[in-house]
């Protein structure tokens, strides 16, 4: 079919190609969900010595409506740069780390690795930060006392 310049019109599945491409590349342009996040990185230390594998969480406050971000912590330090940042907001934070020799759960009923850290860093974790609004890295450490 041809359209008043002569030109051949796109076929319906070429514009479905065309748009699912398009959505494709818009989500991989940045977040693509229009939260404002600031890259956060820096040390994690357990009485002095760097926590050298682990995971860190920051997980949204009361009156803080953004998503869960975690990232891995590898040599002591972490770099929330690889999801994309942490959204701005006020955050619990939540340090884990595994013993090295312990693989990960394959699932719910499989045991769980070994913590090296005092639930005072996780699962009862008083540790907090606040990201605001207009930063572009925010360099934190967490040097965690015995």
């Amino acid at each position: 079919m041809l359209n008043n310049c002569n030109c051949p019109l796109p076929s319906y599945r070429q514009t479905m190609l065309l748009l699912a491409a398009m959505l494709v590349v818009s989500t991989l342009v940045g977040c693509g969900d229009g939260i404002e996040r600031v890259n956060m990185s820096g040390k994690v230390t357990y009485a002095g010595q760097p926590v050298e594998t682990g995971q860190i969480r920051f997980i949204p406050a009361p009156g803080t409506e953004a998503p869960l971000t975690v990232e891995q912590i590898n040599g002591g330090r972490y770099d929330t740069s690889i999801s994309g940042g942490v959204p701005v907001g006020k955050y619990q934070v939540a340090i884990r780390s595994y013993h090295p020799d312990d693989p990960a759960p394959t699932g719910p009923d499989k045991p769980q690795r070994r913590q090296l850290l005092p639930a005072k860093y996780n699962s009862q974790s008083k540790l907090e930060v606040t990201v605001e609004s207009g930063q572009k890295q925010l360099e934190r450490d967490f040097e965690l006392p015995r």
